[in-house]
């Protein structure tokens, strides 16, 4: 059976039912995407200490049961003590993610091995981008979801950040990707229950659900949707509350955090420097964008020949991708409100904004669809700035870089640490890059089949036998 691309926009596409061949083809992608990520995933401790504290609990649990880590007392911060115990205060969903792996992989030792998490890390990231892949097979014409699910996974930090340790950004983007499948599909009940799951892994993507709950009842005049996805996200609520109870011995679902938290009454409340943040939302919104070491449209700079096309994508985007898109501005503002924009250190790039291009993934991919592949030039520069931004991300996933000066992201950049510690990789990769796109107008002259009708009967044209 041929398969049938739904139309670009189409608000009631439907995914159309795969071959063995394309089902086969999916599955070779998504684990050559997978030993890719795992061939340059981080396996010593030069990890950040957030993805340290994050693998010890699972190893734990897989190992005996509990989330106690006594004899990692003061290994790093984020060990706290709590009553008779050490425990990690980093979040139970991703800890859950990662138990299975090391059930399988790493179970028992003195100490926690690194490879589970380091596989448990790059299952996520394949997988998100396939349920992406998934979801824009709906709204995009094959190409187009193809380019955009590879994009995802090799020309955003979604391949040196979220697949390269235990971050809780790759599991949280496989769960909100899952659920705009779900979501797209009209299964309100199963996507709320990923968004519960990704509610223990980050618990401000509470937001999420709530801005599509109530939009898609507002779209479709019915309290079912909204009552559907509230109740069934909010398990991640009831979740977090059961763990923080269970390990802390209180009501909480800041867990470890200071006496925000609530886990020890005389340590250092750190509710102030984040009131101190909200303050400084402005700020921390353009260096999310803008600034050299964190800025989202410096390290994927194609972003910006997506965003005069906004305007029409949103026309004719569904409900789902609508409320998608939303949901990621409002949840973008809470975690900047939240945390400065800077993130930490030990990665390349941004690592805050990889919840809300997952859920700007489609609308994104639209704008592409209506402006940016309506022009050559357009194309044109769309490639050379996706293929230049694929390459610096692998040199990073691949160098594991010294990052100098993370804690300063208005005077300093990513760049400068992996240009000047890997020019001879940077200069392989720029190779196999420019190659690509010396190839890619052949290979697009090969596929095409000849002219097809654009929608509404008009005649053959040079853009629609570019679009077949």
């Amino acid at each position: 059976m041929r398969r049938v691309a739904p139309l670009p926009g189409s608000r009631d596409a439907r995914e159309p039912v795969a071959s063995w061949r394309a089902i086969l083809a999916q599955v070779l992608v998504v684990a050559a995407l997978f030993f890719l990520y795992l061939g340059t995933a981080t396996f010593d401790q030069r990890q950040n200490i957030d993805t340290l504290s994050t693998l010890v609990p699972a190893w734990q649990l897989a190992s005996h049961g509990n989330v106690f880590a006594d004899q990692y007392g003061g290994f790093t911060p984020w060990f706290v003590e709590v009553r008779d115990h050490v425990v990690s205060n980093r979040l139970p969903g991703a800890i859950l993610w990662a138990t299975p792996f090391y059930l399988l992989l790493g179970r028992g030792g003195a100490l926690a091995p690194l490879y589970p998490a380091a596989v448990a890390s790059a299952a996520a990231a394949a997988l998100a981008a396939w349920f992406l892949y998934r979801v824009l097979l709906r709204i995009c014409v094959r190409r187009v979801a193809v380019c955009a699910a590879l994009l995802f996974a090799l020309a955003t930090p979604t391949w040196s950040i979220s697949a390269d340790a235990l971050w809780t950004h790759g599991p949280a983007q496989l769960f909100l990707a899952l659920s705009l499948l779900l979501y797209a599909k009209q299964r309100y009940a199963a996507g709320g229950l990923s968004q519960g799951f990704a509610i223990l892994i980050r618990p401000h993507l509470a937001v999420v659900p709530l801005v599509q709950g109530i939009w898609t009842g507002v779209a479709q005049r019915s309290l079912r949707p909204a009552l559907v996805v509230g109740l069934t996200s909010a398990l991640g609520i009831a979740g977090l509350l059961l763990y923080y109870r269970l390990v802390y011995r209180v009501w909480t679902v800041a867990g470890g955090y200071g006496r925000l938290g609530g886990y020890a009454e005389g340590d250092q409340s750190d509710l102030e420097p984040r009131l101190r943040n909200f303050a400084h939302l402005g700020t921390n919104v353009l260096g999310a964008l803008v600034s050299p070491g964190r800025g989202m449209l410096v390290y994927t700079p194609f972003l910006l020949l997506l965003l005069p096309g906004l305007h029409a994508a949103w026309r004719t985007a569904p409900v789902w991708a609508r409320s998608a898109a939303v949901a990621g501005v409002v949840y973008a503002l809470v975690q900047l409100g939240n945390n400065s924009f800077a993130g930490g250190e030990d990665f390349f790039g941004y690592r805050l904004m990889l919840e809300p291009l997952t859920l700007w993934a489609p609308l994104l991919a639209l704008s592409y669809q209506s402006w940016t592949d309506a022009r050559r030039w357009r194309r044109a520069l769309f490639a050379v700035a996706a293929a230049g931004t694929a390459v610096w991300q692998a040199t990073a996933a691949v160098s594991h870089s010294d990052f100098q000066h993370p804690l300063h992201p208005w005077s300093h950049t990513g760049y400068a640490d992996v240009g000047g510690q890997q020019p001879v990789l940077l200069l392989a990769f720029s190779v196999v890059g420019l190659l690509v796109l010396a190839a890619a107008p052949v290979r697009s002259r090969l596929a095409r089949g000849g002219a097809t009708v654009q929608p509404g009967g008009s005649r053959p044209s040079t853009q629609s036998r570019e679009r077949s």
